[in-house]
């Protein structure tokens, strides 16, 4: 799926699996800046990789909030 990220400075298209499209929007709709993200494939647990300084905003709406298991620092997972 491909949607056009607002999160950043401009707008851009982006490709992302269609399982975490609408958590990546919601996210950056609501100030959540992403990087990355993964549905898991079913192999693992899916979520998205985001900015440090997002970490308060995504737990303000409620999301789990750890380590990122793509090298990224920090991902929120779906609920």
């Amino acid at each position: 799926t491909e949607y056009w990220d607002i999160s950043g400075w401009a707008w851009h298209k982006v490709g992302v699996d269609v399982q975490v499209a609408p958590l990546i929007q919601f996210l950056n709709i609501n100030g959540v800046r992403t990087l990355a993200s993964c549905c898991g494939h079913g192999k693992e647990e899916g979520h998205v990789s985001i900015v440090e300084w997002s970490i308060p905003k995504a737990q303000s709406l409620g999301y789990e909030v750890g380590p990122a298991p793509d090298g990224w620092p920090w991902a929120v997972f779906p609920p």
